[in-house]
């Protein structure tokens, strides 16, 4: 049976939105630990393309959800924003972002809901993310909390852990955003075809004065790839620096020379750290980013002149 806590008198509609793509090994144990949580929520699921089974095991095995199937691999990005928008429609008062080789605790959402009840400008917020098996934190979500200078990590081993720990921002692979909030600042940029699009949308939240925080009572686990092909791992690098250039292109507290100018700063930085570890292969991997940002400068301004229309998400009063 799914309660929800007295405290909170009124049950807030929630929709968890999963986006998938060739996610065979996870999407199983994903919903199953989705449909096991103390709230209610409804599920929208996003398919990029699968070529595996994905669409097969949600069709065969999960009747209630809403599932969506694309012609094409959009992107993370892309993907989540049409999740998004299919839940705003259908008045969701939170959005549930969960990754396809993700799964979350019984309580996990729930948590997360009453610290958005307790705190009305929380923007994001994120469980204390594990890796899949539940044993260690995630390294990933290790290093968000560090460079927010988190003193979570130090409360958790003195054991004297808060409510609320405020981060700058956090992994996108569990989240849970006010839908009020993206109605203000809009969903994510898809300039972003994976990688990155989290840290921007995090930024633009805090310009907007909305906050993103870990919730140390709700909790999620996230696998991640131990055995990376040579190919995957460029691939992955070179959406990492694109992502970095992107994210100075779009600083509006500078000026475009001065933009440009710590892009190359960056990028010097990068192929001299490759250079001294006589990585080649991240020497190339900076380029073809650089010359990805140069592709991406029309998209880019079209996107900064329209206000960022092309992903943000409009009511039905025709506001933003």
């Amino acid at each position: 049976m799914h309660t929800t806590n007295a405290k909170y008198a009124q049950i807030p509609q929630i929709a968890v939105i999963i986006v998938t793509y060739n996610g065979e090994q996870w999407i199983d144990a994903c919903l199953q630990s989705v449909q096991a949580s103390s709230i209610d929520c409804s599920i929208i699921v996003i398919d990029n393309a699968s070529i595996d089974a994905t669409t097969e095991i949600l069709e065969k095995r999960f009747h209630e959800i809403t599932l969506i199937k694309l012609n094409e691999n959009t992107g993370f990005a892309q993907a989540n924003n049409l999740g998004i928008a299919t839940a705003l429609d259908q008045n969701a008062d939170f959005v549930f972002l969960l990754n396809q080789d993700a799964k979350i605790d019984r309580l996990c959402i729930e948590n997360l809901s009453n610290a958005m009840n307790d705190h009305s400008k929380l923007g994001i917020a994120s469980p204390v993310h594990y890796d899949y098996q539940g044993n260690d934190l995630d390294n990933g979500f290790v290093w968000y909390l560090e460079e927010s200078r988190s003193t979570y990590l130090n409360d958790r081993e003195i054991k004297d852990v808060k409510d609320l720990y405020f981060v700058k921002s956090v992994p996108a692979a569990l989240w849970l955003v006010r839908s009020e909030a993206l109605k203000e600042v809009g969903g994510f940029d898809p300039i972003f075809f994976l990688y990155g699009e989290d840290d921007d949308l995090a930024k633009r939240m805090l310009e907007k004065k909305w906050t993103i925080a870990v919730v140390p009572t709700a909790v999620g686990r996230h696998a991640h790839t131990k055995h990376e092909t040579t190919r995957q791992r460029r691939r992955k690098l070179v959406r990492g620096y694109f992502a970095i250039f992107v994210g100075v292109l779009k600083q509006s507290d500078v000026s475009v020379a001065r933009r440009c100018a710590r892009i190359a700063i960056v990028a010097m930085r990068c192929i001299y750290d490759a250079a001294k570890r006589g990585d080649i292969s991240k020497i190339f991997c900076v380029a073809a980013a650089g010359v990805k940002t140069i592709a991406a400068l029309k998209q880019l301004r079209k996107s900064i002149r329209e206000q960022r229309r092309e992903y943000a998400f409009i009511d039905k009063n025709g506001d933003s």
